[in-house]
């Protein structure tokens, strides 16, 4: 995995598939786009998306989840797989939509299923922390799919002392960025 990481560096243009599940837990987006270049000379292009809708029964039990008074470990645990399991089939299903081979995809990022975010610091054992949980474990969507995946996106923007919304950021500055015009977003 390390070597293929190594070589997508060097690779221009990228295929990457981007995966969205928003915290109303009513589906999960999948956006195919290609990235050509880095930093301020990053071009991006939609190839294509498709939104899969959850059913009723994973919506309520994503939410249930999703509240201290009603959450369950076990049910977490399970939710954390089964979404990752969904996030697959959405991906072969979409590349499949698009006439795109699994083997043309040179990385997935999966921002996953937030169930808990709690940006304000509240001290414990002496230390003050954070907290954020995502489901729809990356690691089991690279096992799945055969595609490198990153994720985590708002554990490691937390864990620099951020509020846990790193990409819009990011994105908007890709997108929007001139040497002429000045843009406010």
């Amino acid at each position: 995995m390390i070597e293929k990481l190594i070589k997508l560096r060097e690779k221009n243009p990228k295929i990457v598939v981007g995966l969205m599940s928003g915290t109303s837990a009513d589906g999960v987006d999948v956006a195919v786009v290609e990235v050509l270049n880095a930093g301020r000379q990053t071009k991006v292009k939609t190839i294509g998306w498709k939104t899969f809708p959850f059913d009723e029964g994973l919506k309520k039990l994503i939410l249930k989840n999703s509240q201290p008074e009603t959450s369950k470990v076990d049910e977490i645990c399970r939710l954390n797989f089964l979404l990752a399991q969904i996030y697959a089939d959405s991906i072969f299903k979409t590349l499949d939509e698009l006439g795109i081979s699994v083997s043309d995809v040179d990385l997935i990022g999966s921002h996953g299923q937030t169930i808990q975010h709690l940006p304000g610091e509240v001290e414990i054992s002496g230390y003050k922390v954070k907290g954020t949980l995502q489901i729809g474990d990356p690691g089991v969507i690279a096992k799945l799919t055969g595609i490198p995946t990153v994720g985590n996106f708002r554990v490691g923007d937390m864990a620099l002392c951020g509020e846990g919304a790193p990409l819009v950021p990011y994105f908007d500055y890709i997108i929007f960025t001139s040497d002429s015009l000045n843009r406010l977003v």
